[in-house]
This record gives structure tokens, sequence and C-alpha cells, in this order.
């Protein structure tokens, strides 16, 4: 579940790079928000109390609510490294399951 939401998460960022309607970025918001709350929740779940504490700032930083106004510069850099970060524990939460899988040959 982690991975699915890592991943639309990333795909959401990456669409909103590119030049669109405000409204898109008002959608983002409250998806992205609320992505990175439910990652933190099953974070918390499983005692990760580092990864719970990165994704609370990440929604607080997307949130809706009380937005946090930035020049369009410093959006791009913070959803660039956003995009870094979660592309990091994406590999993180997939090399497990590589290395579960035996290859026949």
């Amino acid at each position: 579940m982690k991975i699915f939401i890592k991943i639309t998460i990333v795909v959401i960022i990456i669409a909103a790079m590119v030049k669109m309607p405000y409204s898109y970025y008002q959608f983002m918001r409250i998806v992205v928000c609320s992505l990175f709350i439910w990652l933190a929740y099953l974070e918390y779940q499983a005692k990760s109390m580092k990864t719970v504490a990165l994704y609370s700032i990440l929604a607080i930083l997307f949130n809706p609510i009380d937005k946090i106004y930035f020049k369009k510069p410093i959006w791009v850099i913070i959803d660039e490294l956003t995009i870094a970060i979660l592309l990091i524990l994406l590999i993180i939460d997939i090399l497990p399951l590589l290395k579960k899988r035996k290859t026949p040959f």
C-alpha cells in the first residue's frame, strides 16, 4: 500500500511541475496532504518515528487549509526534493520485495 501511495504522490507532483490551472494546485494540495497524513499514520503503526516526522512535515508543507506561500522557483525545488525523497524511500520499500522473490535461474 505504501508503495502505491508514494508513486501516486510522485505522479501528482510531477504533473504539478508543468504549467497547470490554479485549481490543479488546490487539488494537488488536498490529495498530497491527505496521502502524506495516511503515510504518517502507516509509519506510526510500524513504529518508524523518523518517517512519521518526515511525512508530517511534508503534510504540513502541502496542507490546503493554512497554506505556506513560496514563489514558483522555491516550490520547484521543494517539489524536486520531495520527489527525490519519495523515490529513495520507494527503492528502500521495493528492495526487500525483490530479495524475497526467488528467480528460477
